[in-house]
């Protein structure tokens, strides 16, 4: 059972696409949830990339013409060259930004966003890039008023950026678009054949790609008129038009960047991304490779090895050739599509310099947008509708040059009003032109090149609209504004609009080669077919039959056709339908009577119109007879010829309107038209080589004649391409019948016998259902009984757990109660024996401290008491010295008023008496054994005048330093004199006791020792108090140790004497 005789599956996917159109299949991709999130997403953000675009040429349109007037430097040389060349860099900028990462970084940019190895998040890099747009349209029409000098730089960054965010999105979106495509429908689904998701999703993109243009253009009028509205009360936007634009065109960024946030994109790996550019390249012919080849093949199993490689190098001769297409018109109708989208994206890039020479501001130029793009699309919607009757190639040649004399006329006119209809025109004319254009094109190929031919054709125009948006700006540049006066003549106009009348007027050359080459209707005036199309456009349009399938094969003579009939008729009957095979002329009695004259060549002077009336009349007595009673009953009918032979014959390759002979044949027929015309192309050439009998009347005819035959048959199938399968002839006969039962297993409705099966598969699909329903509830069942019975052991298990879990828990509890108890006796008794402890240390520290104290106390007591007897000793020795000096003083007094009184006698009584005084001094410093009487001795006071009464000069007398030679003398101890004591040296200390600086300048203090007489070490506590350094008595009245014995050779910081403070007493006077 094939997939066409397998029953439905009837699920929503399948429904959705069932039908055959592609426009139905476009929609049913937009029942996807996810997938209609992101096309929203990519919707919007294309909206908002073209409105982006457009508010950047109108802002640097506004730094040209307001920055050197604010007295900045002009833009590019200033004036109108410098704004249209101000506006061709800003689309270059883009353009250059396209180039780079569309083209020629797209691998590694893909490369980035794989599923399996890229190092970003496709979803996230959506995000960011909308993000990144959003925040440079938000600051664009902020740079003019930051810096004005450096705007029109920072402008051209933002839209190189604005290109390399668009083509990170672009790049990320086909990366995850096809991970988001809906499951195929399952096998024996009543789709036939399956879905090409992947063509429908590229065509999706396509056309929202292009519709963003003209909706862009709506925004900017919207969006204009509102800032126009709101100048009235802040004038900044009356100086900033084009700010609440970007400001618009950041709100749709903001937008599908919240679309994306929620959008979930699954894994996987998806095929490679397609650069702008990819089939640049002409197309190879593969049809002919294919027909060389298995003409190879059959020459080789028939043993002609010699003609196998010959057939085989023209296979490879074929993979060299250049594909033309049918009739060779493939390359020149890709140059007129190329010419017209250059001649609207050119238009498109000067209609804001064109519209502001003609005093429009943004609302002006968003218009000019929308009526070129805007048309544009209604005119590719409604060109299957344009003249139906008319011929498609005449119908391209003319939408051309109407779209030429629109643009011309658009440059021309100075009222911006009728430029606006003007572009409106043009724009529709150019609609209609490309969707003709296209169709041709898909007529021209072969089914399995027309993918291939389909992408050649959108490079060619995307390369045609990127050259012409940047040319078109920097040739106004290089025109300039004119004025022309001649009389009451005046032509003022700028660069922009001579550059639009140029490119309206280069149309029409194009126009007219496309006419001339391309004409299938050569030698019927175009005035004539045009008046005809007018006029018959008003019948109203033929229907198939409402029963029943009707098959027309159509073609020249030698296609093939008769082969083609009768293997599908074995085809479709096979399939259980009534299949009642016919022909024209012939296929009733009267039929066959009207056929011998027509082909009869003795009838070689029949008039065209007899021959047109013939048919026709062969034609009404077939549909009555034949046709129509077959389709009522249900029946497949296949017709070797039908309305299009006489159409192609007569129309085409005679003399009369196709129009006229169209009209009659659908009175004859009562408007009866197949369900699918299989039109054989092949070229007359190979048709002739394949005729094996004698021709007949039309088949005699000229190959000029058949040439016309060829191109009505195209031209009709160009018209309905929908109800026409166009097959190439030249191929085998067996490919052939593949091609078209491709077509049939799409549009054939199920035969009786196809319903049949389908309902005993759907039967047997139910009760393979039911009986896998009521096996999975058995076996749901069994597993429920399972599950129960398990449930039940594993509560049984359970509850022994339990049970025994709480015994164990219990003799735990007990044996952990009779470890704490054990624990806390344990801890008690511890406790008791570190209290005990504890007791214990707290005594021995009491007794040690008491000790300690006592011992501290005997301690202080006896360093008191050394102090103190220190202290005395001290005291003691300061006073006799004390007592000495002031001894020493008085005895000098005296001794002075004696020289007074004795002059004579001055010098032998004071060396007597220095003499006596030495000796008293030394029995007085003598050791214990001295008389203690004689120590101190009162001198008897010396009157304070001198000789004869005067009173003693104040002078001072030095007395001369007695050192005895021997021991000194016993000094009576009745002697009344004061004697000199003598400078008591004490022993130098060691090297290592000398004082430092610091000690020399304090006074030292009592030497501490034990009971044993050794050094005692002055104790931590004792530090030294300020009183130490305090001058004694004797310091301040006898000054230093020198004075008193006149050594001047004594060193000022030799070492103390016995009570420790000499040396600093020496120091000070």
């Amino acid at each position: 059972m094939t997939r066409a005789e397998q029953p439905p599956v009837v699920t929503s996917t399948s429904d959705a696409l069932a039908a055959d159109s592609r426009e139905r299949a476009v929609r049913a991709l937009l029942g996807h949830a996810p997938l209609k999130r992101l096309w929203g997403a990519q919707l919007t953000g294309g909206v908002g990339d073209i409105l982006a675009l457009l508010v950047l040429v109108l802002l640097v349109l506004q730094a040209a013409f307001t920055v050197p007037a604010g007295g900045g430097e002009p833009l590019l040389g200033g004036g109108y060259r410098g704004a249209a060349l101000a506006v061709a860099a800003v689309l270059g900028a883009r353009l250059l930004a396209t180039l780079l990462f569309g083209a020629v970084l797209l691998g590694p940019l893909s490369s980035l966003t794989a599923d399996s190895s890229g190092a970003l998040d496709r979803r996230w890099t959506m995000i960011g890039a909308g993000g990144v747009r959003l925040a440079l349209m938000i600051v664009a029409p902020l740079w003019v008023d930051w810096t004005p000098d450096q705007a029109f730089a920072f402008l051209l960054v933002t839209a190189f950026l604005l290109g390399v965010a668009e083509r990170f999105h672009t790049v990320a979106k086909d990366s995850a678009a096809p991970t988001l495509l809906p499951a195929p429908p399952p096998e024996g689904a009543a789709v036939r054949p399956l879905p090409d998701h992947h063509d429908a999703l590229r065509r999706l993109w396509l056309r929202t790609g292009f519709a963003a243009v003209p909706l862009a253009g709506a925004a900017l009028v919207a969006v204009a008129l509102v800032s126009n509205l709101l100048a009235t009360v802040v004038d900044w936007f009356g100086t900033h038009q084009a700010a609440l634009a970007s400001y618009a065109a950041a709100g749709l960024f903001a937008a599908s960047v919240s679309l994306l946030y929620f959008l979930r994109l699954p894994a996987g790996d998806t095929p490679r991304p397609r650069s702008p550019l990819e089939g640049l390249r002409r197309p190879r012919t593969g049809g002919a490779d294919r027909t060389a080849r298995s003409k190879a093949g059959q020459t080789d199993k028939a043993g002609q090895t010699g003609k196998a490689d010959e057939a085989g190098e023209a296979a490879k001769g074929a993979d060299r050739t250049v594909d033309r297409g049918r009739t060779g018109a493939a390359p020149l109708l890709v140059l007129a599509c190329a010419c017209l989208a250059a001649a609207i994206a050119a238009a498109v890039a000067l209609a804001a310099l064109h519209t502001a020479d003609l005093g429009g501001g943004p609302v002006a130029f968003g218009l000019s947008v929308l009526a070129l793009t805007g048309g544009t699309a209604a005119g590719v919607r409604r060109a299957p509708r344009v003249l139906p009757a008319l011929s498609r190639r005449r119908l391209l040649a003319l939408a051309t040059g109407l779209t030429g004399l629109a643009l011309l006329a658009a440059g021309l006119t100075p009222d911006l009003t009728t430029v606006l209809l003007l572009a409106l025109l043009a724009g529709l004319a150019a609609g209609v032109a490309a969707n003709t254009g296209h169709t041709l094109l898909d007529e021209e190929t072969e089914e399995p090149r027309r993918a291939r031919t389909t992408d050649h054709l959108h490079a060619v125009v995307r390369l045609s609209i990127a050259l012409a948006a940047l040319a078109a700006p920097v040739l106004a540049a290089l025109i300039g504004p004119h004025r022309v006066e001649n009389g009451d003549f005046v032509l003022a106009h700028g660069g922009a609009a001579f550059a639009m009348m140029l490119v309206g007027a280069l149309l029409l050359p194009v126009a007219a080669l496309v006419l001339v080459r391309l004409d299938d209707r050569q030698g019927v005036p175009l005035r004539r077919d045009l008046r005809d199309a007018f006029t018959g456009g008003t019948e109203p349009r033929p229907a198939p039959a409402p029963n029943g399938f009707f098959i027309a094969v159509e073609g020249g003579d030698g296609a093939g056709k008769s082969t083609q009939v009768e293997a599908l008729a074995e085809w479709i009957q096979a399939k259980g339908h009534e299949v009642v095979v016919t022909r024209e002329p012939g296929a009733t009695p009267i039929g066959k009577r009207l056929r011998a004259i027509l082909l009869d060549v003795s009838s070689a002077g029949l008039s065209h119109r007899a021959e047109t009336l013939l048919y026709a009349a062969d034609r009404a007595e077939h549909v009555e007879s034949v046709l129509r009673p077959a389709l009522e009953r249900g029946a497949v009918v296949i017709s070797d010829r039908y309305v299009d032979s006489s159409v192609a014959y007569q129309g085409a390759g005679r003399d009369l309107s196709p129009t006229e002979v169209a009209r009659i044949s659908r009175w004859a027929t009562g408007g009866l038209v197949p369900h699918l015309t299989v039109l054989l192309d092949i070229s007359p050439e190979t048709a002739r080589e394949r005729f094996t009998e004698a021709p007949d009347r039309l088949e005699s005819e000229s190959a000029e004649f058949h040439r016309k035959v060829r191109a009505g048959f195209l031209a009709l199938a160009a018209a309905d391409p929908t109800r026409y399968l166009v097959v190439d002839a030249g191929q085998e006969p067996e490919a052939v019948t593949t091609v078209v039962r491709h077509r049939l297993d799409q549009t054939l409705p199920l035969s009786e016998a196809e319903i049949a099966a389908r309902e005993e598969a759907r039967r047997k699909a139910e009760e393979e259902a039911r009986r896998r329903a009521e096996e999975e509830a058995a076996r749901k069942a069994e597993e429920e009984r399972l599950a129960r019975e398990r449930e039940e052991r594993l509560a049984r298990l359970r509850a022994e757990e339990e049970e025994r879990r709480k015994r164990e828990e219990e003799e735990a509890r007990r044996r952990e109660e009779l470890r704490q108890a054990e624990e806390a006796r344990r801890r008690a008794e511890e406790a008791r024996r570190q209290a005990e402890e504890e007791r214990r240390r707290r005594e021995a520290e009491e007794r040690t401290r008491r000790e300690e104290a006592e011992r501290r106390r005997r301690q202080a007591e006896e360093e008191a008491r050394l102090r103190a007897e220190a202290e005395e000793r001290r005291r003691e020795k300061q006073r006799k010295a004390e007592e000495a000096l002031l001894r020493a003083e008085e005895a000098r007094r005296r001794a002075e008023e004696e020289q007074r009184r004795a002059q004579p006698e001055q010098s032998g009584h004071s060396l007597r008496t220095t003499e006596e005084a030495d000796a008293a001094g030394a029995a007085g410093a003598a050791g214990p054994g001295a008389d203690p009487d004689a120590e101190t001795r009162m001198l008897p006071q010396i009157p304070a005048e001198g000789p004869a009464g005067k009173p003693a000069e104040d002078e001072t007398v030095v007395i001369p330093r007695a050192r005895p030679a021997g021991p000194p003398p016993s000094r009576d101890p009745d002697a009344d004199e004061t004697a000199v004591l003598p400078q008591v040296q004490p022993p130098a200390p060691p090297a290592s006791a000398a004082p430092g600086p610091d000690e020399a300048e304090r006074t030292r203090e009592l030497p501490q020792v034990d009971e044993e007489g050794r050094p005692r070490r002055r104790p931590e506590w004792a530090e030294e108090t300020p009183l130490d350094d305090l001058p004694t008595l004797a310091d301040e009245l006898l000054g230093p140790q020198q004075a008193l014995t006149g050594d001047d050779t004594a060193d000022p910081d030799g070492p103390a004497g016995e009570d420790g403070r000499g040396g600093r007493r020496g120091r000070r006077g």
